[in-house]
């Protein structure tokens, strides 16, 4: 069985082929919000009679419809709580497909650990709990692009590209930025990891996110920086309904 992978975010649609549970190099593909159904189909095109099934993660539900609307001669699984999931969710029903995959992606690789904690760095940070196989559930914050935005809209302040090099001490306004939001941040998330710990044994920390990539290693009490948790768990999904069916 051939399943195509498609995590669609706030500004990036990323997405893997996985034959017989194996998957393939990653693909992504930024897209403009207002020519959604353009973008998507550039995607299917990519991996043209390449799939059987659809697994899909999405953070916007207007997509579903959208997707359907493309009579793909497919079946298309949107994740969501009602989905069949290998673990067990103690959360409301409208807990995020992206946190969903993510956890599962989490306790499928790292399922020895009792307590994980999965940090999702994007446009949103999210803090996602696993304890004995149950998502218990966790936070939201604004993600470091986001801060970056809100800051740089409301000021006259330079626009800049944000890298993990950071100082206390900065000889420019665009260097001056960079490290105090990308410090701010690391601050936050370590601060945010020690009060987890206090509060589960032996807490294993699992980041993700496009974040990651730009300070993940900088945050100490990060046990593992993992890309593409999402689309992963979404490939553990597609295997956990096979097995099911």
């Amino acid at each position: 069985m051939n399943n195509l992978l498609i995590d669609i975010g706030n500004s990036r649609i990323k997405c893997s082929l996985s034959v017989n549970g194996k998957m393939s190099r990653f693909h992504s593909v930024s897209y403009d919000k207002r020519k959604f159904r353009k973008y998507f189909q550039s995607v299917l095109h990519h991996y043209q009679n390449k799939f059987n099934e659809l697994y899909i993660s999405s953070l916007d539900k207007k997509y579903n419809s959208v997707i359907e609307s493309l009579s793909l001669e497919c079946k298309i699984n949107f994740i969501s709580t009602q989905s069949l999931l290998p673990l067990k969710i103690d959360y409301a029903k409208t807990l995020g497909s992206d946190r969903i995959c993510s956890a599962v992606g989490a306790f499928k690789k790292f399922g020895k650990q009792n307590n994980i904690l999965v940090i999702d760095s994007g446009t949103a940070t999210t803090f996602n709990v696993i304890s004995d196989g149950i998502y218990k559930g966790g936070m939201i914050s604004a993600g470091l692009k986001t801060a970056s935005e809100a800051l740089l809209n409301k000021t006259t302040l330079p626009k800049i590209v944000l890298n993990s090099k950071i100082s206390l001490v900065n000889k420019s306004t665009k260097s001056s930025i960079i490290s105090g939001l990308i410090l701010q941040h690391v601050l936050f998330l370590e601060k945010a990891v020690e009060l987890y710990k206090n509060m589960f044994k032996n807490l294993f920390v699992v980041m993700t996110g496009g974040g990651a990539e730009v300070i993940g290693k900088k945050i100490k009490g990060v046990n593992k920086i993992e890309l593409e948790l999402v689309l992963e768990g979404l490939n553990y999904i597609a295997l956990h309904n096979k097995k099911i069916q």
